[in-house]
């Protein structure tokens, strides 16, 4: 859910890259031919269509939320097959514990990038230098420009990523 985002754009294509046959997301109608692009087989408008009135039941192997909205998870149990897995940025789109309790054969948890291994960014790297993924960077703010990088962010419905960079600097030596 949330293809066309930071996080989403890299989830649909390491889904690709990882052998995933079927590929839905979710997105804005100005991004629909962008995450197709990036090898969603299916692209649900959410201006257009509620994506768990068109997802059929117990159809999906593995959600990726990266929008959390609370009670998503409630809805994502739904869809989710037999022994399903569901991954969620932030706690608030888990599901609730009576719903988790209904479907024990589910693994749900939140995943927020807040670990400091290397090795994740190795495997990214590897994707992206074998041309299985390619990041995608909506514009980028000079480091003196870091409020308003900041703002853009968390005003939500940035495609791809934002970046930070700093000025180079002449260096007298």
């Amino acid at each position: 859910l949330g293809g066309s985002g930071g996080a989403g754009h890299v989830g649909v294509q390491l889904a690709k890259a990882w052998g995933a046959t079927e590929v839905i997301t979710t997105c804005g109608t100005s991004n629909v031919e962008f995450c197709k692009g990036l090898g969603a087989t299916r692209v649900i408008d959410y201006h257009k269509q509620d994506w768990h009135s068109v997802v059929p039941l117990q159809s999906v192997d593995f959600v990726y939320d990266t929008v959390a909205l609370p009670g998503t998870g409630d809805k994502v149990y739904d869809v989710l097959r037999e022994n399903g897995r569901f991954a969620t940025l932030l706690p608030s789109g888990l599901a609730s514990n009576a719903t988790a309790a209904r479907r024990p054969d589910v693994k749900q948890e939140f995943y927020l990038l807040n670990e400091t291994g290397y090795d994740r960014l190795d495997v990214l790297s590897r994707l992206v230098d074998e041309s299985k993924m390619k990041p995608h960077v909506e514009c980028t703010y000079a480091l003196h420009e870091l409020a308003a990088a900041f703002n853009h962010s968390i005003a939500g419905h940035t495609v791809g990523k934002i970046s930070v960079v700093a000025k180079q600097e002449s260096v007298v030596v």
